[in-house]
């Protein structure tokens, strides 16, 4: 019986994919720092550090995909005091869509008022997003930061900023 080199390569991967599939089987997922984490999944649930059924109250906050590339309201009143009106009005998570034409270099934030906004002055429109997702004062939250992740900036854009 003769084999081909790529008789020999399917043959080597599969037996290479079957002997990975082997060693991961049956073993647990630990996530890096679970112990840590607010939030967490039990079977197909998500709850909270106490194994209570987490209760998410959101909302949008828009403007990233608009040509303002910022958050929409800013240009009235500041971050921290919208971020405190939503705290107090129950919301526990902000969900923020945003294009990625805000990554160009040329997009520039646009309708923000400064004066209200100082610590936003300069900065990219990324940058204000990572400001927004890190903004964790203590009269916002008591949680821990989001977990680390070389995707952490896509990641927290795409799923939420936890509030209390």
């Amino acid at each position: 019986m003769t084999f081909g080199f790529r008789t020999l390569g399917k043959m080597l991967l599969a037996l290479t994919l079957l002997a990975g599939t082997a060693a991961i089987a049956g073993q647990p997922v630990k996530a890096e720092g679970a112990a840590k984490l607010f939030y967490h999944t039990s079977g197909s649930r998500i709850v909270d550090s106490q194994g209570n059924p987490a209760v998410f109250n959101g909302l949008n906050w828009f403007g990233f995909e608009t040509p303002n590339y910022s958050p929409h309201g800013l240009w009235s009143r500041s971050m921290d005091d919208v971020l405190d009106q939503v705290r107090a009005e129950g919301y526990n998570l902000i969900r923020l869509p945003f294009s990625s034409q805000m990554f160009d270099p040329a997009s520039q934030a646009n309708s923000i008022d400064y004066a209200k906004n100082p610590d936003l002055a300069g900065l990219t429109p990324i940058e204000i997003m990572d400001t927004l997702i890190e903004s964790r004062p203590a009269r916002h939250s008591n949680l821990p930061g989001p977990a680390p992740s070389r995707f952490r900036r896509t990641i927290d854009a795409l799923v939420y900023r936890r509030l209390s």
